[in-house]
């Protein structure tokens, strides 16, 4: 899109005589409400009654109170008669307030939900408009003396780099913010993209940092920092040689919007190189659905490195997307990601939007370069702290995340504080490390503090579906934990009861509530599943299907075999479409999984991996049924050996309706039942990689994947 000369508006006065009509100035406050200070309470309870208003506040410790006016009346009206009595002092409306914010006038910007959602309508047709104010705050966060002058923008001292396919570094809307960058695919200086597919980095670096307010396109969310282009080939190597340059060249931040399965120890110790340099590296959750607090299979988001932040995607209603991974452990903040208008290749704008979490990240990114533009002397454990500390309540990006979705102006203008996270939790009963129906658990709750030393705090944790803990069945009390220091720790016990009877597979919610000395005080989410499968009986179960519950697609199930002489023990599922079972001894089973594609087009990549480290993504200690495209499957491990073994059902066709399927676990000298006619059975370790294998290759799977195709 290339720049379009503005109209001329010509304003004609006095060449005709017009009728002068008085400007009627706007009812600026609500309508149905009034302030009434009374001169005593009798009579507050005498107007209220005879003139059949209700209280709603009391203010000022009771001398005046907040009334709602019944819809027949006017405020006006009201207000005038209350006037005229002698038991009132005053009566006055409930007047409006409003922020002055600043709106820049990129002429995109109306489209940029994600900056400021004012209830935009869906670009797909009948879907959910958005909800006002489930955004980043943006236009708040850049005025930030609320006096209609942006004024926090961010600084050109601040360098973010962009590890992509290229960006278009003469793009109309970004070439004022380029540095000097390299393209380590093709080994030379120019890191522009080489072909019309390589549209991602132009999208990414336009979310970062697009010029604001340049009557252009669209507005990034840091107009003035600086965006460092570094084009890769998609693989660790390259990926590692983009990271050092970014750090030998000045970067502050990197962004990353891609991942993949593949656990790389150069490639973590790279990242946490850039930790010593104190550059933040924020990476997207990865587009797979799935809790990464569990599958913990996407990399580099994963990985354990204090200097990550990780960014899950949430839509224009305040919602975690249907396709963004999330883990209330191990994803830091969420952003929006779906529906992003933002540059695009040959001067151009994604005006139909773009989605992933690919998107929530430069996102993040560019609120990271502001908060290190207005405190330059911020460090990455800041940084990362002001973005968590920043979430807002109210959706359920805050159960799904650490922060849950980041509040710019928050972020830039709160005080030093602590910063209080869950870094861990451990279960532990009978060995089996699960929550069994009746059965009382240790859970081991480890508390990280990323940013101020914090005194006096304590910890409480609550549940659900009447689970007990420490006894309680609200609120499990709190535990002191004592004095925490910055990146200090500190762990807590509690003891989790789980009702009896629970029978299928059930979701567990926990909250822990975190304070500490000065007012602090925040909330955290953890998530668990009961789903204890009786040996030798079939239990009925049933994914919700995408129209109900969008994180409903892999379901956690154990078994307890003990000692037997049986020569199989088999794992079957029965489902009228495509589900995949996963199994593995002792330990739950790792997975990154692409569910909802269609797997024999190839227009639909994927990931079926069961290990990061092993040859062709898969672990050879965890059985696959995953052969069939339908839903009966079997697993076959020869010679059991006493223990428990964890079983994750996979919704893989992903259908909008729900899905019942029947799942069974038991002994046996064959494999499988002796009228059984369907399945795909594994025989054994070696027989079952073969198996996942076959299931592998029939998914399409993909050594790298960006994570921004949604």
């Amino acid at each position: 899109m290339r720049r379009i000369a503005p109209s001329m508006l010509l304003s004609v006065l006095g060449l005709c005589s017009m009728p002068v009509f008085a400007i009627q100035p706007a009812q600026d406050y609500r309508q149905d409400e009034l302030l009434v200070k009374y001169r005593n309470s009798e009579a507050a309870a005498d107007l209220r009654g005879s003139l059949g208003i209700t209280a709603k506040r009391s203010l000022q410790k009771g001398r005046v109170e907040l009334v709602s006016l019944p819809l027949i009346t006017s405020a006006d009206a009201t207000a005038e008669m209350l006037r005229q009595d002698p038991r009132v002092e005053y009566a006055e409306p409930n007047f409006r307030r409003h922020k002055f914010a600043f709106t820049p006038n990129d002429p995109l910007f109306p489209q940029q939900w994600g900056l400021q959602n004012t209830g935009q309508a869906n670009f797909v047709s009948g879907g959910q408009a958005g909800v006002p104010g489930a955004d980043l705050n943006m236009v708040n966060a850049w005025d930030g003396s609320n006096n209609r002058t942006p004024t926090r923008v961010g600084s050109t001292a601040v360098i973010v780099a962009v590890i992509d396919d290229g960006v278009e570094t003469r793009h109309e809307d970004l070439a004022a913010n380029i540095v000097a960058g390299y393209d380590f695919k093709d080994n030379d200086d120019d890191p522009n993209p080489s072909s019309d597919e390589d549209t991602h980095g132009t999208a990414v670096a336009g979310c970062i940092g697009a010029v604001g307010n340049n009557g252009l396109g669209v507005a990034g969310v840091s107009w003035k920092s600086k965006i460092m282009p570094l084009r890769f080939d998609y693989d660790v190597a390259t990926h590692v040689e983009a990271m050092e340059y970014a750090r030998d060249h000045g970067a502050k931040i990197v962004n990353a919007s891609f991942g993949g399965p593949g656990y790389s120890q150069t490639e973590l110790n790279a990242i946490k190189d850039l930790a010593t340099h104190d550059i933040l590296y924020v990476a997207s959750a990865g587009n797979d659905d799935s809790n990464i607090d569990r599958g913990q299979l996407n990399y580099p988001a994963n990985y354990d490195a204090d200097n990550i932040v990780s960014v899950a995607s949430i839509s224009r209603q305040g919602q975690i997307t249907s396709f963004s991974q999330y883990g209330p452990l191990s994803v830091d903040v969420a952003a929006p990601g779906l529906q992003i208008v933002t540059t695009a290749i040959h001067d151009s704008y994604t005006t139909g939007g773009v989605s992933g979490t690919s998107f929530s990240a430069p996102y993040v990114a560019g609120v990271a370069a502001l908060i290190r533009s207005q405190y330059p002397s911020a460090t990455v454990h800041e940084v990362k702290a002001r973005l968590i500390e920043s979430g807002q309540n109210g959706d359920n990006a805050k159960q799904m995340s650490i922060g849950g979705r980041v509040d710019a102006d928050a972020a830039l203008d709160m005080a030093a504080r602590p910063s209080l996270i869950v870094k861990s939790v451990t279960l532990d009963a009978a060995g089996n490390h699960v929550l069994d129906p009746g059965e009382t658990v240790l859970m081991h709750v480890v508390v990280q503090n990323l940013w101020l030393a914090a005194s006096n705090v304590r910890i409480s944790t609550a549940a659900e579906n009447g689970i007990t803990v420490n006894g309680i069945t609200v609120n499990g009390g709190s535990v002191a934990l004592g004095s925490i220091a910055q990146n200090g720790t500190a762990s807590a016990d509690f003891s989790i009861t789980v009702p009896a009877g629970i029978t299928g597979h059930q979701y567990e919610h926990f909250r822990f509530t975190l304070t500490a000395d000065g007012g602090y005080s925040t909330t955290r989410g953890y998530e668990d599943e009961v789903g204890k499968l009786p040996l030798g009986t079939d239990v009925d179960a049933g994914f919700a299907g995408s129209s109900a519950d969008l994180y409903d697609e892999y379901q956690a199930w154990h078994v307890d075999v003990p000692n037997a002489d049986a020569r199989y023990l088999v794992i079957e599922s029965e489902a009228n479409d495509d589900i995949d079972l996963l199994v593995k001894r002792s330990t739950p089973p790792q997975y990154d999984i692409t569910v909802g594609i269609d797997p024999d087009s190839d227009d639909e990549d994927g990931f079926f991996c069961t290990s990061g480290t092993a040859s062709k993504c898969l672990d050879p200690d965890t059985y696959v049924g995953g052969a069939t495209q339908t839903g009966l499957e079997r697993v076959c491990i020869a010679n059991p050996g006493a223990g428990t073994y964890h079983i994750v059902a996979v919704n893989f066709a992903q259908l909008p309706a729900p899905l019942s399927y029947r799942l069974s676990a038991y002994t046996s000298n064959i494999c499988g039942k002796a009228s059984s006619s369907g399945g795909g059975g594994s025989f054994g370790a070696g027989a079952s990689l073969l198996m996942a294998l076959a299931a592998a290759l029939r998914r399409k799977l993909t050594r790298a994947r960006c994570a921004g195709n949604a």
